[in-house]
């Protein structure tokens, strides 16, 4: 079974300074993890380059054992039927007008699910 992201020896500098040095990690179906670490440390590039907003000096980025994102191209296609972006700020990433709920099922109404598909979709997610 192919992990649902991995990224093969990510790199990345912004001008002169390495931000990036070899990162390598795999997340496998079922499965979370969470990026910590100080300011400054490169969190926002890696999520930035898994979801195709910045291009990496080199390595790899695989979502279903695809290759995604190299440095030489991002398969737009690949990264948006596969991943979402939720932004530090959760009062800027959510309408209040509306029920969490309904935002975080939002990308399953393509898939034509009903209510009660979407909420255990959205609970085992």
């Amino acid at each position: 079974m192919n992990a649902v992201l991995k990224i093969d020896d990510l790199k990345k500098k912004y001008d002169k300074k390495e931000v990036l040095k070899g990162i390598n990690l795999s997340i496998d179906p079922g499965r979370c993890l969470a990026l910590l670490g100080e300011s400054g440390c490169g969190k926002s590039t890696v999520a930035a380059i898994i979801t195709g907003l910045l291009k990496p000096d080199d390595g790899t980025v695989y979502l279903d054992g695809i290759p995604s994102v190299t440095r030489n191209q991002i398969n737009r296609t690949q990264i948006s039927n596969t991943v979402q972006m939720v932004f530090q700020n959760p009062a800027g990433s959510f309408d209040p007008r509306k029920k969490l709920f309904y935002s975080v099922t939002e990308p399953l109404i393509p898939e034509k699910k009903n209510t009660e598909e979407k909420r255990t979709s959205a609970e085992y997610a």
